[in-house]
């Protein structure tokens, strides 16, 4: 190991991994039963990466403004749709029927029960 601080820790053993392949690797060589006969049958050892390289950053950077963009997107257009429900301009059924089959579908549930 490099004075540097790891990539990577095991979370059971206490392991450090200079990269992400050394870290898979050891995931890869704990594999152990779990006992469950479906699901996740086997499990190798819980790492976390504790000094990501800055294209990780930034993949991780990209990931966060996207995903913000897209909730306060979502966010808005059912707050939209509920308000023209509550205006009695359309049911929540139509809307429930126009959103089926799309990926607003369970949005829009979430957003009615709530």
């Amino acid at each position: 190991m490099s004075a540097a601080k790891p990539y990577a820790a095991c979370l059971n053993c206490g392991a450090e991994f200079d990269d992400r392949e050394a870290m898979y690797a050891h995931q890869s060589d704990t594999l152990a039963p779990t006992g469950a006969t479906s699901g996740v049958t086997a499990r190798g050892h819980r790492v976390r990466v504790e000094n990501p390289t800055p294209e990780e950053v930034e993949a991780t950077r990209i990931r966060w403004m996207v995903s913000r963009a897209v909730d306060e997107a979502i966010e808005s257009a059912m707050g939209d749709l509920l308000r023209e429900v509550e205006r009695g301009r359309i049911t929540a059924e139509q809307v429930a029927a126009e959103l089926r089959g799309t990926d607003f579908e369970d949005a829009w549930a979430e957003w009615v029960t709530a």
